[in-house]
């Protein structure tokens, strides 16, 4: 068995950590691109945590339809106006959008979108959003006051639009 020299290796990793990571984003928010993507100091930012509708998806409320994404959209316009959003990389380098967890006026913004119902947990990602996504679901906030198509269903053609959840 070959050893390789303890010298090469720190050497390795210090080369390694000297290489320029890839920035958070930090600062005003230049463009709100749909429900969980922004455009923050140059970059587009994917907020992590969350599975939002497309901006043509229409849902129903009270036997109305009303254009949901886009008003899902403006949520997290409302939610960033006017203040200063940092966030903290989850993507590896190269990926794009970035994914991050992003923060406004010192607040989750994954977590606020889901809270004001215009977002869903994305379980592939984790928990952390499930128990406030229940919340809003039962207070009926947001998609939550009507029927909608859940996002995987509306990407890929498989659902109807104003469809149930599940």
């Amino acid at each position: 068995m070959q050893h390789f020299p303890s010298h090469l290796g720190l050497a390795l990793v210090l080369a390694l950590a000297a290489l320029p990571a890839q920035a958070a984003p930090e600062g005003p928010v230049e463009r709100v691109i749909d429900a969980r993507t922004l455009v923050v100091a140059g970059e587009t930012v994917r907020l992590f945590g969350i599975l939002v509708l497309g901006l043509d998806e229409i849902c129903e409320a009270g036997g109305k339809p009303y254009p949901c994404g886009r008003i899902a959209r403006t949520g997290l316009m409302d939610l960033v106006a006017g203040a200063e959003v940092s966030c903290d990389l989850v993507s590896g380098e190269g990926t794009t959008p970035l994914v991050a967890r992003c923060r406004a006026g010192g607040f989750d913004l994954s977590a606020n979108m889901v809270h004001t119902g215009w977002a869903l947990a994305d379980r592939r990602a984790g928990t952390a959003f499930v128990a406030i996504e229940e919340k809003a679901r039962a207070a009926g906030r947001g998609l939550w006051r009507g029927t909608f198509t859940p996002p995987a269903e509306w990407r890929d053609g498989s659902g109807e639009s104003g469809g149930e959840t599940p």
